[in-house]
């Protein structure tokens, strides 16, 4: 008995079926390996994001031990603005949107604005206050940062 030779159009068949299993192979191993770098961007940034958060309000304790500092005025303000980054992040997180940490960046910038706007940072006749104030200022900086980061967007290093 003779064996049986495959003729060609058998031969294109099982040529076909292999190069789209390995196409569906080629297909998963990108989407994992999409999902892996999905996974480790987001415990980077949430570990940021913790740190971020750890420094704001270091920043904020420095800036609440001179009297009155953050009592009133734009420097209350900001500083409500900079300690509810943690709770904008968890609602975006709970709610999978993006828009909330972009409206909390726009915020975040708006207080930082009027509060240079309406605060003298640096005044030599006040150095304990100016301290604080600059404090403020850097708190904001990393936190408006990571805000951005979190959006995928790189903040410039200096303005």
């Amino acid at each position: 008995m003779r064996p049986h030779r495959p003729t060609g159009r058998e031969r294109g068949f099982a040529l076909i079926a292999v190069l789209l299993v390995l196409a569906f192979v080629a297909v998963v191993g990108a989407e994992f390996a999409y999902s892996m770098r999905l996974e480790a961007t987001a415990a980077r940034i949430y570990k940021e994001t913790l740190i971020a958060t750890h420094l704001a309000e270091a920043g904020l304790a420095q800036a609440t031990t001179v009297a009155g500092t953050l009592g009133t005025g734009p420097e209350a303000a900001l500083a409500r603005a900079i300690v509810r980054l943690p709770e904008v992040v968890e609602d975006a997180v709970v709610g999978e949107e993006t828009q909330g940490i972009t409206a909390y960046a726009i915020e975040l910038a708006t207080a930082f604005h009027a509060f240079y706007r309406d605060a003298r940072v640096i005044d030599p006749a006040e150095p304990e206050r100016s301290a604080s104030r600059l404090a403020l200022a850097r708190a904001t900086g990393v936190t408006l940062a990571r805000t951005l980061g979190l959006l995928g967007i790189s903040a410039p290093e200096a303005m």
